[in-house]
């Protein structure tokens, strides 16, 4: 409700909340799927996220044969917190739910540590590259972020212990 917000040494005192939502993706730990349908977990209702966003989002975290796999496809009926879920495809709904409207920036706390590791390193790869549109701050203790991130900051207790550029 106070202070500044700083971007790219740039401050803005008024800031158009909405517009700065549609900027970040996040993930934080221990985050589940709501009641809703998967496309509704994706979309979130979204009227300017597209069928074609939805579909790139899903082709890039790998859920696609999961929902092929569904009588009911994206319109399949998810429980709350995803309880009827695999763990590795609650967490790849939540990274296309992340991802979608393609923002700036992604904050994530762990996001893959429920999937295997093999698809997990896909995903980061993905994730990490070059191409995409956002910056990537992620929290995790999987080694494989370090090979990836042109930057690592460790913390300890709070406080920086080692920050290096790749």
């Amino acid at each position: 409700t106070s202070g500044s917000f700083f971007v790219n040494d740039a401050t803005y005192r008024k800031i158009n909340l909405q517009q700065y939502r549609q900027k970040i993706g996040v993930i934080i730990q221990g985050e589940t799927p709501f009641e809703g349908t998967i496309h509704e977990n994706i979309t979130c209702n979204n009227p300017y996220i597209t069928p074609e966003d939805v579909k790139w989002a899903i082709e890039k975290v790998q859920l696609g044969k999961f929902i092929k796999t569904l009588s009911e496809g994206l319109e399949t009926k998810v429980f709350a917190e995803g309880k009827q879920l695999s763990s590795s495809n609650a967490q790849k709904i939540l990274l296309a739910r992340t991802i979608v409207s393609r923002p700036k920036i992604l904050f994530l706390e762990d996001p893959l540590d429920r999937m295997d590791e093999e698809i997990s390193n896909q995903l980061i790869d993905f994730l990490t590259h070059p191409e995409n549109p956002w910056t990537v701050i992620v929290s995790s203790k999987n080694p494989y972020w370090v090979k990836k991130c042109t930057r690592v900051i460790t913390m300890q207790q709070g406080t920086i212990q080692e920050d290096t550029k790749n």
